[in-house]
């Protein structure tokens, strides 16, 4: 398995303290998450209800991935981005933290994955500018990061992440403001950067700028509409205690969350 961010970044911080999690992420190596759930198994874990890929032991949790956007909820997530875990696993590196060896994504992968995380929720959580400030510090092979997100169709994603690192203060290294320049960001992608900007923790507006780079009108329709309305298991994962019986009567709510002044993501993370 790979150990995702944040945990995957504890590295760069000065003390492990800085850093607090409810559980770790983790994702399988393609084609071994049956394995890998009765080693769990056996090992005291068992997933909580509602939510298949969310195995605790009562003290610790994990979240486990068999893919990185999560488009196995919102499937059509993949028109808007995809990043291959086969090629993410062959690209991964080791890291050691406080004497523990770990499988990581490499750097190239991880800065792209950070910033769709943090825009999938409208940049809430100023940890994800964190990790992609340590990103930047630490050095970024920019040739071989570019070539990445314009494959994995997350360049709009990566830039979205470093324009609202440089409004809030970061450091861009120059290859940064170079990228900046060549990817202008135009009036009506502008305007919903600056209502994220304006309030920060008062909606959900990431999927919606997401969405532009979704070439096809329809498809891009499809993906706000499915965003909006996800799935009765994904609702049910929204809403633990709501009756499985009346799982349609969340729909109202989770779209009121998605686009207003909600409490996070109908969509889930």
């Amino acid at each position: 398995m790979l150990l995702l961010p944040g945990a995957s970044l504890l590295l760069f911080y000065p003390d492990l303290g800085c850093r607090p999690m409810g559980d770790l992420e983790l994702l399988v190596r393609p084609g071994t998450a049956v394995a890998f759930r009765v080693q769990l198994a056996a090992a005291g874990f068992a997933p909580l209800p509602r939510h298949p890929g969310l195995w605790t032991d009562g003290e610790l949790a994990f979240d486990l991935h068999e893919e990185l956007l999560n488009a196995a909820r919102i499937r059509t997530r993949r028109f808007a981005g995809w990043m291959d875990p086969g090629e993410v696993w062959a690209d991964r590196h080791l890291s050691h933290v406080e004497g523990a060896e770990l499988r990581v994504m490499g750097p190239e992968d991880t800065a792209p994955y950070t910033a769709v995380h943090a825009l999938r929720h409208s940049f809430g959580c100023l940890t994800w500018l964190v990790h992609l400030q340590l990103l930047l510090w630490a050095g970024l092979d920019w040739g071989r990061l570019k070539e990445k997100a314009r494959r994995y169709n997350l360049v709009r994603p990566l830039v979205y992440g470093l324009l609202f690192l440089g409004r809030a203060g970061g450091w861009l290294p120059d290859p940064a403001e170079v990228l900046l320049e060549r990817t202008p960001v135009r009036p009506g992608k502008a305007r919903l950067l600056g209502r994220i900007y304006g309030n920060r923790l008062g909606g959900e507006w990431g999927d919606g700028l997401w969405a532009y780079s979704i070439p096809s009108l329809c498809r891009r329709c499809w993906f706000l509409l499915e965003t909006c309305f996800p799935q009765p298991k994904v609702l049910l994962q929204v809403f633990p205690r709501l009756p499985a019986l009346l799982f349609p009567w969340p729909t109202p709510c989770a779209c009121s969350s998605q686009w207003g002044a909600g409490a996070g993501s109908c969509a889930g993370s």
